[in-house]
């Protein structure tokens, strides 16, 4: 693929997700999609066949940019906890960045595939972090999916100041103390 063609491929991603973000999942569609991002339908049509696609591959796109975001974190954390607490803090990135990883969840719950494995992988492999007890690590699970359904049902949101609150809390959870 030419640079050009992967320049227009990620204007209509990044033009996808801000849509989704700023609207939602459901009335995302070719035709609005291709206007929005100045583009004709038959040069969206060349990067995705369908509306499908295009969702499968904006999810991939969120999913991977989440993973390197963690990967990255990782690098640098050290010590028992580092895993999880990458974790926490890609999640922190991603709600300030306007919890992009919403758009992803909402085309995971209406697919099986290899993204949604990808995220299951990622999970699992918290879980099995041994220097952290499990019960642990699913309290941080499930106080992010917290964070992140809030924003996404609009349900008492969290302001980004209580939020930053939260993941504190969360990062002192993963560290041992030391006696």
């Amino acid at each position: 693929m030419s640079l050009k063609a992967i320049k227009k491929r990620q204007l209509i991603l990044n033009t996808a997700i801000q849509y989704i973000l700023e609207n939602d999942l459901i009335s995302l569609t070719l035709d609005g999609l291709a206007q929005k991002a100045s583009i004709s339908k038959g040069g969206l049509l060349y990067h995705f066949k369908n509306k499908n696609e295009l969702q499968l591959a904006v999810a991939e796109e969120i999913i991977n940019e989440f993973l390197e975001a963690y990967e990255t974190i990782v690098e640098h954390e050290k010590g028992a906890g580092k895993h999880i607490r990458a974790f926490i803090l890609a999640a922190q990135r991603d709600l300030h960045a306007g919890a992009r990883f919403n758009v992803a969840i909402q085309i995971m719950q209406n697919s099986n595939t290899n993204i949604t494995e990808m995220y299951e992988c990622l999970m699992n492999d918290l879980l099995r972090e041994n220097d952290i007890d499990a019960s642990t690590v699913q309290l941080i699970r499930l106080t992010i999916d917290g964070l992140y359904y809030s924003r996404l049902l609009n349900i008492l949101p969290v302001s980004d100041r209580v939020t930053d609150e939260v993941i504190g809390k969360l990062l002192q959870m993963t560290r041992k103390e030391e006696h």
